[in-house]
């Protein structure tokens, strides 16, 4: 987020990583909420965060199936 005086003082993340991108999915996936639901944790994996204009590690065409 740009900060309203012009200052510099701390990097955006967003800069550099795709974090946009991982908030989307975990709010997708648990609405939002990380909260235990029929005993499971509704948000259990960590994925790496992908570098800016860099192919998500997990990508695979739409139509692959795997064999």
């Amino acid at each position: 987020m740009p900060d309203p005086n012009g200052h510099k003082q701390f990097k955006d993340s967003r800069e550099e990583y795709d974090v946009d991108v991982d908030r989307m999915i975990n709010e997708g996936m648990a609405g939002g909420r990380v909260n235990r639901t029929h005993n499971r944790i509704q948000i259990e994996a960590a994925r790496k965060l992908p570098e800016n204009n860099e192919d998500f590690p997990d990508s695979k065409p739409a139509n692959h199936k795997e064999g």
